[in-house]
Protein backbone atom coordinates (compact mmCIF):
# COMPACT_ATOMS: atom_id res chain seq x y z
CA UNK A 1 0.00 0.00 0.00
CA UNK A 2 1.62 3.67 -0.79
CA UNK A 3 -0.54 6.95 -0.04
CA UNK A 4 0.55 9.99 -1.34
CA UNK A 5 -0.38 13.64 -0.21
CA UNK A 6 -0.29 15.69 -3.31
CA UNK A 7 1.62 19.02 -3.46
CA UNK A 8 -0.46 21.47 -1.22
CA UNK A 9 -2.61 24.38 -3.79
CA UNK A 10 -2.72 28.05 -2.39
CA UNK A 11 -4.87 30.53 -2.82
CA UNK A 12 -7.95 28.67 -1.74
CA UNK A 13 -8.27 26.57 -5.12
CA UNK A 14 -9.26 22.92 -4.65
CA UNK A 15 -7.55 21.81 -8.70
CA UNK A 16 -7.66 18.08 -7.52
CA UNK A 17 -11.55 18.10 -8.49
CA UNK A 18 -10.82 19.24 -11.45
CA UNK A 19 -8.36 16.65 -12.05
CA UNK A 20 -10.73 13.43 -10.63
CA UNK A 21 -13.63 14.94 -12.79
CA UNK A 22 -11.80 15.13 -15.99
CA UNK A 23 -10.67 11.53 -15.27
CA UNK A 24 -14.92 10.97 -15.21
CA UNK A 25 -14.99 12.17 -18.36
CA UNK A 26 -12.65 10.00 -19.91
CA UNK A 27 -14.19 7.22 -18.82
CA UNK A 28 -11.45 6.02 -16.53
CA UNK A 29 -12.51 7.10 -13.15
CA UNK A 30 -15.69 6.81 -11.00
CA UNK A 31 -16.76 8.78 -8.03
CA UNK A 32 -17.43 5.79 -5.31
CA UNK A 33 -18.34 8.20 -2.47
CA UNK A 34 -19.32 11.95 -1.33
CA UNK A 35 -19.24 11.84 2.63
CA UNK A 36 -20.39 14.63 4.74
CA UNK A 37 -22.23 16.47 2.22
CA UNK A 38 -25.52 17.95 1.77
CA UNK A 39 -28.70 15.77 0.01
CA UNK A 40 -28.98 18.40 -2.55
CA UNK A 41 -25.15 18.36 -3.46
CA UNK A 42 -24.98 14.80 -3.85
CA UNK A 43 -28.71 14.90 -5.99
CA UNK A 44 -26.89 17.65 -8.52
CA UNK A 45 -23.62 15.41 -8.66
CA UNK A 46 -25.62 11.84 -9.41
CA UNK A 47 -27.76 13.53 -11.91
CA UNK A 48 -24.62 15.23 -13.55
CA UNK A 49 -22.63 12.43 -14.02
CA UNK A 50 -25.83 9.98 -14.83
CA UNK A 51 -25.82 12.10 -17.99
CA UNK A 52 -22.05 12.22 -18.61
CA UNK A 53 -21.58 15.80 -17.75
CA UNK A 54 -18.71 17.14 -15.81
CA UNK A 55 -20.09 18.33 -11.69
CA UNK A 56 -16.75 20.03 -10.80
CA UNK A 57 -18.12 23.37 -10.80
CA UNK A 58 -20.73 22.39 -8.28
CA UNK A 59 -17.95 20.05 -6.20
CA UNK A 60 -15.57 23.00 -6.07
CA UNK A 61 -18.38 25.50 -5.68
CA UNK A 62 -19.41 23.33 -2.48
CA UNK A 63 -15.73 22.82 -0.64
CA UNK A 64 -15.33 26.64 -1.27
CA UNK A 65 -18.45 27.60 0.68
CA UNK A 66 -17.21 25.41 3.36
CA UNK A 67 -13.94 26.63 3.49
CA UNK A 68 -14.62 29.61 5.25
CA UNK A 69 -11.95 30.85 7.68
CA UNK A 70 -14.21 33.80 9.80
CA UNK A 71 -10.29 35.24 10.26
CA UNK A 72 -9.52 32.58 12.32
CA UNK A 73 -6.64 31.30 9.77
CA UNK A 74 -4.54 33.18 7.47
CA UNK A 75 -3.99 29.77 5.26
CA UNK A 76 -4.75 29.99 1.84
CA UNK A 77 -4.30 26.17 1.42
CA UNK A 78 -7.62 25.01 2.02
CA UNK A 79 -7.25 21.46 -0.21
CA UNK A 80 -6.12 18.34 0.98
CA UNK A 81 -5.45 15.37 -1.71
CA UNK A 82 -4.59 12.02 -0.81
CA UNK A 83 -3.87 8.63 -3.48
CA UNK A 84 -3.74 5.37 -1.99
CA UNK A 85 -2.62 2.63 -4.66
CA UNK A 86 -2.33 -1.20 -4.00
CA UNK A 87 -0.26 -3.31 -6.48
CA UNK A 88 -2.48 -4.80 -8.83
CA UNK A 89 -5.72 -5.87 -8.17
CA UNK A 90 -4.91 -7.04 -4.63
CA UNK A 91 -7.40 -5.21 -3.20
CA UNK A 92 -10.63 -4.58 -5.02
CA UNK A 93 -11.75 -0.90 -5.48
CA UNK A 94 -14.37 -1.11 -3.14
CA UNK A 95 -11.98 -2.29 -0.38
CA UNK A 96 -9.60 0.21 -1.07
CA UNK A 97 -12.54 2.76 -0.74
CA UNK A 98 -13.02 1.55 2.55
CA UNK A 99 -9.49 2.01 3.58
CA UNK A 100 -9.96 5.46 2.49
CA UNK A 101 -13.28 5.88 5.34
CA UNK A 102 -10.89 4.88 7.76
CA UNK A 103 -7.95 6.78 6.74
CA UNK A 104 -9.99 10.20 6.83
CA UNK A 105 -11.64 9.03 10.30
CA UNK A 106 -7.95 8.53 11.74
CA UNK A 107 -6.41 11.42 10.68
CA UNK A 108 -8.70 13.57 12.08
CA UNK A 109 -11.21 14.31 9.01
CA UNK A 110 -14.04 11.88 9.56
CA UNK A 111 -16.27 14.67 9.67
CA UNK A 112 -15.10 16.85 6.71
CA UNK A 113 -16.99 16.80 3.59
CA UNK A 114 -14.88 14.60 1.27
CA UNK A 115 -14.64 12.83 -2.29
CA UNK A 116 -13.25 9.61 -3.23
CA UNK A 117 -12.66 8.87 -6.32
CA UNK A 118 -11.56 4.95 -8.22
CA UNK A 119 -9.41 5.76 -11.27
CA UNK A 120 -8.79 2.71 -13.59
CA UNK A 121 -6.00 3.84 -16.06
CA UNK A 122 -3.42 2.11 -14.59
CA UNK A 123 -2.68 -1.91 -14.07
CA UNK A 124 -2.98 -0.92 -10.40
CA UNK A 125 -6.07 -0.29 -8.29
CA UNK A 126 -6.01 3.20 -6.55
CA UNK A 127 -7.98 5.81 -4.96
CA UNK A 128 -7.58 9.79 -4.70
CA UNK A 129 -9.76 11.61 -2.17
CA UNK A 130 -10.07 15.44 -2.12
CA UNK A 131 -11.15 17.11 1.11
CA UNK A 132 -10.65 20.65 2.81
CA UNK A 133 -8.62 21.51 5.67
CA UNK A 134 -10.74 24.27 6.80
CA UNK A 135 -13.07 23.40 10.00
CA UNK A 136 -16.81 24.52 10.28
CA UNK A 137 -15.24 26.82 13.02
CA UNK A 138 -12.89 28.24 10.43
CA UNK A 139 -9.52 26.98 12.08
CA UNK A 140 -7.19 25.19 9.56
CA UNK A 141 -6.44 21.12 10.59
CA UNK A 142 -2.60 21.35 10.79
CA UNK A 143 -0.44 19.52 7.97
CA UNK A 144 2.59 20.14 8.92
CA UNK A 145 2.97 16.37 9.89
CA UNK A 146 0.93 14.78 7.26
CA UNK A 147 3.30 12.23 6.34
CA UNK A 148 4.33 10.70 9.68
CA UNK A 149 0.78 10.78 10.59
CA UNK A 150 -0.15 9.43 7.30
CA UNK A 151 2.42 6.47 7.22
CA UNK A 152 1.42 5.87 10.86
CA UNK A 153 -1.98 4.86 10.46
CA UNK A 154 -1.75 3.32 7.34
CA UNK A 155 0.28 0.81 8.94
CA UNK A 156 -2.19 0.43 11.90
CA UNK A 157 -5.34 0.34 9.30
CA UNK A 158 -3.33 -2.47 7.52
CA UNK A 159 -1.56 -4.20 10.08
CA UNK A 160 -5.24 -4.48 12.10
CA UNK A 161 -6.88 -5.94 8.93
CA UNK A 162 -3.94 -8.62 8.26
CA UNK A 163 -3.90 -9.80 11.97
CA UNK A 164 -7.70 -10.73 11.49
CA UNK A 165 -7.03 -12.26 8.30
CA UNK A 166 -4.60 -14.40 9.53
CA UNK A 167 -6.27 -15.30 12.94
CA UNK A 168 -9.59 -16.13 10.49
CA UNK A 169 -7.07 -18.69 7.72
CA UNK A 170 -5.76 -20.43 10.76
CA UNK A 171 -9.71 -21.16 11.97
CA UNK A 172 -9.96 -23.90 8.90
CA UNK A 173 -9.21 -27.02 9.35
CA UNK A 174 -6.65 -28.23 6.61
CA UNK A 175 -4.75 -31.88 6.23
CA UNK A 176 -2.39 -30.53 3.42
CA UNK A 177 -0.07 -27.47 2.80
CA UNK A 178 -1.83 -27.52 -0.38
CA UNK A 179 -4.89 -26.81 1.66
CA UNK A 180 -3.74 -24.28 3.52
CA UNK A 181 -2.42 -22.41 0.32
CA UNK A 182 -5.62 -22.60 -1.18
CA UNK A 183 -7.11 -20.96 1.95
CA UNK A 184 -4.19 -18.28 2.01
CA UNK A 185 -5.12 -17.31 -1.99
CA UNK A 186 -8.87 -17.13 -0.85
CA UNK A 187 -8.13 -14.45 1.01
CA UNK A 188 -6.00 -12.52 -1.00
CA UNK A 189 -2.64 -13.63 0.21
CA UNK A 190 0.35 -14.76 -1.73
CA UNK A 191 2.14 -17.89 0.38
CA UNK A 192 5.90 -18.10 -0.36
CA UNK A 193 7.55 -21.35 1.02
CA UNK A 194 11.57 -21.11 2.63
CA UNK A 195 13.77 -23.73 3.46
CA UNK A 196 12.28 -23.53 6.95
CA UNK A 197 9.16 -22.32 6.21
CA UNK A 198 6.81 -20.12 4.58
CA UNK A 199 6.41 -16.37 4.12
CA UNK A 200 2.90 -14.65 3.81
CA UNK A 201 2.24 -11.86 1.16
CA UNK A 202 -0.62 -9.13 0.50
CA UNK A 203 0.30 -6.29 -1.91
CA UNK A 204 3.53 -6.95 -2.74
CA UNK A 205 4.44 -6.65 1.59
CA UNK A 206 5.64 -9.19 3.59
CA UNK A 207 2.96 -9.90 6.49
CA UNK A 208 4.06 -12.64 8.57
CA UNK A 209 7.21 -15.38 8.39
CA UNK A 210 6.16 -19.33 9.70
CA UNK A 211 9.24 -21.36 10.57
CA UNK A 212 8.49 -25.31 10.98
Amino acid sequence: MIVIKHKPVSGGRFLAVGYNEDKIAKGIATLMAMENVSDELRCKVEALHCFGLDARAEIDRYLKDRSQTYGNSRTTRFQLHLSASIKGRTMSVKELTDFAHELMKRIGYGRQPYFVYSHHDTGNNHVHIVTTRIKPNGKAIPDHQDYIILNDYVNRILGSDISKDIDHMFSYDYETEGQFANIVRAHGYKLEKTADGYRLFKGGRECREYRR
